[in-house]
């Protein structure tokens, strides 16, 4: 299981960085990593039916998801509010980038 882990990281970093990355927020559950896997795994299926390149996937991602809330009722600026805090917690950070945006919303 550990094995598999390693090697489903190894694919992410491979397959959906474009840039190496820069230092990481704090991660004080320590399940960061687990959570940007199965953002690469929805990246990825969006890619595989779409086509998108990767610099486009997470943008296109978002757009689709504001047309699923359209349709099922779900407000999408309220929904991004909940993920920026979500994010905070996360982290354990007040980043100023997702103040911003939480109070832009």
């Amino acid at each position: 299981m550990k094995k598999q882990k390693r090697n489903a990281k190894a694919q992410f970093r491979t397959k959906t960085q474009s840039k190496p990355p820069q230092s990481l927020p704090q991660d004080p559950d320590r399940l960061n990593a687990d959570r940007a896997l199965w953002a690469a795994a929805a990246l990825a299926e969006l890619r595989r039916q779409t086509g998108a390149d990767l610099e486009d996937a997470v943008s296109d991602l978002l757009a689709d998801l504001m047309h699923w809330c359209d349709r099922f009722g779900q407000e999408f600026p309220k929904e991004l509010r909940r993920a920026l805090n979500h994010y905070q917690e996360e982290t354990d950070a007040s980043l100023e980038m997702t103040t911003l945006l939480a109070d832009e919303l």
